[in-house]
Formats: structure tokens, C-alpha cells, sequence
């Protein structure tokens, strides 16, 4: 059977929008945020950001940080950072940084970009699934 286009625009909107739990122990022992899907819109912009593959160690930082940020949400998929907590992102212990990197790794794999980060091409299995 062939879709309509407003079948075809709304596809399967509860899967699309589930956002992911991540752990961030290095925040708390019961700390989590979760990651969100992106739009069509919104990949494309991902996509500028990821293609300077020359980009120094410190724009790599930089890059997870804005990942991050992109990425990062609630449990109903709202962000929970802006362009403006970027300085912060970067500010917080290298330690704690680690959260910031998983967070962008699992944003992007949840996305189906895992690995476009350099060091970071392992995928990250959401919270409830096994891992090694």
C-alpha cells in the first residue's frame, strides 16, 4: 500500500522522539541525562560540525562540548543546553569532562553517526542494555 504524504511526514513520531538514557557517573552515582534524535534539519548543521576532519586536539574538546549541548535532554527530549553553556561545558574538570564525551558519543550514535568523532568510534549501548 502506498503512503500518503501526511503519512509519510508523520511517520512513527513516538519512536522517533524517545530520547535515550545515558549514565554519567562522573556527575553523581545516580546522575543520567539523556540524548535526543535530531531532525533532518538539525543532522544537516550536525554534519557541518563534524566535517573538519584537521581540527586540533582543542577543537575536538570543543566539538564534544557543542555535541554535548545538542544533544543532552530530559526525559520528554527537551534540551538542556543552549549555544551559551558551551564556555561551561568546556570549564568543568577533565574528570567530569568524560560525561560531556559520552554524552556527545551517545548522541551521535543514537543518530547513526557513531564513530565520527576520532577516539570515539565505539558504540554506546543505551543504559538498559548489556555492555562488556
Amino acid at each position: 500500500m502506498s503512503l500518503t504524504k501526511d503519512e509519510f511526514l508523520a511517520g512513527n513520531l513516538e519512536a522517533r522522539w524517545k530520547a535515550r538514557k545515558v549514565s554519567t557517573p562522573e556527575l553523581g552515582d545516580t546522575g543520567h541525562v539523556f540524548v535526543r534524535a535530531l531532525t533532518a534539519g538539525e543532522m544537516g548543521a550536525l554534519n557541518e560540525l563534524l566535517i573538519d576532519s584537521d581540527a586540533t586536539m582543542g577543537e575536538k574538546l570543543a566539538s564534544s562540548a557543542d555535541l554535548c549541548a545538542f544533544f543532552a535532554c530530559d526525559e520528554d527530549g527537551e534540551r538542556l543546553f543552549d549555544a551559551s553553556d558551551r564556555e561551561r561545558l568546556l570549564a568543568i574538570t577533565p574528570n567530569e569532562f568524560k560525561a560531556v564525551d559520552r554524552v556527545a558519543t551517545a548522541g551521535l550514535d543514537y543518530n547513526g553517526f557513531a564513530g565520527d568523532l576520532e577516539g570515539n568510534s565505539e558504540s554506546i549501548p543505551p543504559d538498559d542494555s548489556p555492555s562488556d
